[in-house]
Order: structure tokens, then C-alpha cells, then sequence
């Protein structure tokens, strides 16, 4: 028996136990057409009954449910008695957003303890330990296909300069091996969802230009024809972990929500942006770290902005 079946048992097992347990029946809903309504027990407002959440207020529309766990609840319980879900809702810590849910839905935050499990259970999947691994990888060839491009980018004005250089009556042409390879780049460009830069002719001069160190163009499509094929590879198989990611079937659907809600792909871009780095006052005309240290501030200054890199982290949710 191989160490995937292992893993598939013991996830088995660990279900069934998790069943075995279970000390209420989940409430299903019944399946409505879309066509169906009713009126939200809050607010009045007539809304498609299969809706678990009131698309105008958003409370809870079906009152014999656990919006955290699926349990059965009285209308007049306050509390879940299996999961002790308020009835009330949960603002989140972090951006202050009412919810009925264990998950925040603005921004996904653990709300309570089925949610705390939830993401223990994540972080023991092998699945999802092998996923995270390939984001970062991916992330990783996302940049050095950037930077490979650039490094083509930069060959092919060489190349377009030196033939500019060369006879400034005629029009700057490459050879036909380096207009095969600028072909070739192009059209990887286009497999890979990326435009190709418009084409800029560079302005003849007789001016001498300190010398640049030569970029083989053969050899730098080469390697982003490697990245690229390693990427591809590497979503294809992120693809295929996907599709192993699947709940109990038995579980309730507010169960199945926090399966995936747990289960979040951290994605990484790098950004330019613009933060300010020094404030010059207009009392003297110094530099400072912060307004707070010049002797009159009240006299006003401004900010020095520099363009910064920063890696924005976010997340894809599965």
C-alpha cells in the first residue's frame, strides 16, 4: 500500500469517527427554485428563500439553523447549543464586519473554534501542504520570467542599436537568425498571456556610449522557454491538487463552507509604490523623519516621496 492510500484511509477514518461523534442531526434545506421567496423575519424584505443570508441586511433568513454549523435551533435560541454560535452574529477583530459565519466575509478571519479546527486540520493536509509549496514556487518562476523578459528586452534594443550605429541611412534591421529568435520571444509571449512590448526604434547618434556587457539573445529565450515549460508543469499539477480537495460529503453545508474557507492559497506580487521617506519643513528647510521634530511644525512642510518595491502577500481561496 502506497503513502497516498495510507493517507486516503486515514482521512477516512478520521471522518467516520468525526460522524460517530456528532451529537445532532444537520438540518438540510429543502431544494427551492430560484423563484421562490419569502420575507427576511428582520427586515421585511421579500428574498429568494434558498438564501441562507438576507441579501438586504444580511441576518439569517432560516431560524431553525445554525448559520455556523447547520445544527437545529429554536427561533427563540440565543446561542447554538452543539456549537454555541451567537445568534446575534460575530464582528471581526480585524475589520470590524458583522458575520453569522465562522469565517469573516470580508476578510476571511477565524471567528470561533470550529473555524480554530478548521485551519488545524489545513495545516496537518498533505494536500494542502504541497499546494501552499507550489504557490510560493510558482511566485518564485513568476519572477525570473520577469526578469528573463527584461534581460530579452534589453538584448534586442542592442541588437536593434548596433545595426542602427552601423549605417545611419538605412533603417536599423537584425539578421535573420535574430529576427527568428525576436519571433520566437514574441510568440512565447503570446502562449504565455503576455503582450510583447510595441517595437521602438532607437534614435541614431555619433555619440560613443560607454560599453554594455553583450546578452546573448539565443541563450535568454532558451531560459525563459525553461521557466515557462517548469510553470506550466506546476500549474498542471496545482490544477490536479485542487481537484482533491473535497469536504465530507456528509457534513453540513456550513461545514463544507469552512472546509474551503480554511483552506486559502497565500499568493505573492511585487509592487511599486510611492512612500513618503523624508518631511521638509518649511521653518528651515531640514529633513526630518517625522513633522513631530521640527521646532515649528504648525509652519507646514512637505513630504519627499521615494518608489519603493514591497511583496504584497494575499490570498486565493479554493
Amino acid at each position: 500500500m502506497g503513502q497516498f492510500d495510507r493517507i486516503q484511509q486515514s482521512k477516512q477514518r478520521e471522518k467516520e469517527q468525526t460522524r460517530q461523534k456528532a451529537a445532532f442531526r444537520p438540518v438540510r434545506f429543502r431544494q427551492t427554485s430560484e423563484d421562490t421567496m419569502m420575507n427576511c423575519p428582520h427586515c421585511g424584505s421579500n428574498v429568494p428563500a434558498h438564501s441562507e443570508l438576507c441579501p438586504v441586511c444580511g441576518k439569517p433568513l432560516h431560524l431553525n439553523i445554525c448559520t455556523y454549523c447547520g445544527a437545529e435551533m429554536s427561533p427563540d435560541d440565543r446561542f447554538c447549543s452543539e456549537c454555541g454560535g451567537a445568534r446575534s452574529g460575530v464582528i471581526c477583530p480585524k475589520c470590524n464586519t458583522l458575520n453569522f459565519r465562522s469565517f469573516c466575509s470580508h476578510c476571511n478571519t477565524a471567528l470561533d473554534e470550529l473555524a480554530q479546527e478548521e485551519l488545524e486540520k489545513a495545516e496537518r493536509d498533505p494536500i494542502f501542504i504541497r499546494m501552499k509549496g507550489l504557490a510560493q514556487k510558482l511566485a518564485e518562476m513568476e519572477e525570473k520570467m520577469l526578469a528573463a523578459q527584461a534581460r530579452i528586452e534589453e538584448a534586442i534594443a542592442q541588437k536593434e542599436e548596433e545595426s542602427a550605429t552601423a549605417d545611419f541611412s538605412e533603417s536599423p534591421t537584425l539578421s535573420a537568425e535574430e529576427q527568428a529568435l525576436v519571433d520566437e520571444y514574441k510568440q512565447l509571449m503570446e502562449q504565455m498571456g503576455i503582450p510583447a512590448p510595441p517595437k521602438v526604434t532607437p534614435a541614431p547618434t555619433a555619440k560613443p556610449k560607454p560599453a554594455r556587457q553583450a546578452i546573448s539573445l539565443k541563450a535568454e529565450i532558451a531560459d525563459l522557454k525553461a521557466i515557462e515549460e517548469e510553470y506550466a508543469a506546476s500549474v498542471a499539477e496545482m490544477n490536479e491538487l485542487m481537484t482533491q480537495l473535497i469536504p465530507d460529503p456528509g457534513a453540513t453545508p456550513q461545514m463544507q463552507r469552512n472546509y474551503f474557507s480554511a483552506r486559502k492559497l497565500p499568493v505573492y506580487r511585487k509592487e511599486l509604490r510611492q512612500e513618503p521617506s523624508e518631511w521638509v519643513c518649511n521653518y528651515c528647510g531640514c529633513h526630518h523623519s517625522q513633522p513631530s521634530e521640527c521646532a515649528e511644525p504648525q509652519l507646514g512642510g512637505y513630504w519627499i516621496y521615494h518608489r519603493v518595491e514591497v511583496t504584497v502577500k494575499s490570498y486565493e481561496y479554493q
